[in-house]
């Protein structure tokens, strides 16, 4: 299984992993992969310590949007991130795009790493959520008009790109048999 960890940050995603023995007995936990926005990070990374905590706990960090930052930016924030995990492997990436190959089935969860960061971090009161950070969620059970939809995220992020971690959707689009992820 490969954990993509969310904007509630790593340690209840992997808490509830641990917590439910079904789960931990029929699965193994392969990596924690964290997103990093290359263009935003820095603002994050100084003003949350949910982004600080995504990435200390990931075994893959994949810092993403890498066109939009000048090389010597990359480097920059390579050092901090190395800086605050030593263990993770970086892979740049635009839009995200990277080999299914070095992000899945790689093995690199261990969890004697993870009790070494934090020895805590298994018991369910060690993680206090991050009042800045906050969730939307849109239902709609009407078909939805695509370009609609491009268009009101497209306005959406030009207003408040800087605080957005990430957004997702299952979408229901006019035409279209099966649903857009």
């Amino acid at each position: 299984m490969v954990l993509m960890l969310n904007d509630y940050g790593a340690m209840p995603v992997i808490q509830t992993f641990f917590a439910e023995p079904t789960i931990y007995q029929s699965f193994d936990l392969d990596a924690a992969v964290t997103v990093v926005d290359a263009k935003h990070a820095r603002q994050h990374l100084d003003e949350t310590h949910e982004a600080q905590e995504q990435v200390a706990f990931a075994d893959l960090l994949l810092l993403n949007k890498v066109d939009l930052v000048s090389p010597q930016e990359i480097g920059i924030l390579k050092r901090r991130l190395r800086a605050m995990n030593p263990h993770a492997k970086i892979y740049s990436t635009q839009k995200s795009k990277i080999d299914v190959e070095k992000i899945l089935d790689v093995r690199a969860f261990d969890i004697e790493k993870k009790l070494e960061i934090d020895p805590e971090f298994l018991k369910e009161e060690a993680h206090e959520h991050d009042d800045s950070v906050s969730s939307i969620v849109l239902r709609e059970t009407r078909p939805l008009a695509l370009d609609k939809v491009d268009d009101w995220v497209f306005h959406w992020l030009s207003e408040k790109g800087t605080d957005v971690f990430r957004y997702k959707g299952i979408l229901y689009i006019q035409g279209m048999k099966q649903r857009m992820v």
